[in-house]
């Protein structure tokens, strides 16, 4: 069982909102193309994004957007003090 925010993103929109949610720094990201060798050495899809679709439909639920998912994380995180 794996569920994840009700819209896709992609890796570069999820740095940029987790920047956003938890005050960081956008500039302070790095994008570029891997090393040579963390390349698999088999083709990878293009899109590899996850749908809630079926899941949702089976537990009868909305899922929460990225944004939603991310806040309640650092809601979590400043009320537990986890990895402070």
């Amino acid at each position: 069982f794996h569920c994840c925010g009700s819209e896709p993103v992609s890796r570069r929109e999820l740095a940029y909102t987790t920047c956003d949610v938890f005050g960081l720094d956008r500039e302070l990201l790095d994008f570029g193309p891997p090393d040579d060798a963390a390349m698999m050495r088999h083709a990878v899809p293009y899109d590899t994004s996850l749908s809630t679709d079926l899941t949702t439909a089976r537990l009868g639920t909305t899922p929460l957007t990225t944004v939603e998912i991310l806040e309640r994380f650092s809601d979590e995180r400043a009320r537990t003090g986890a990895l402070t």
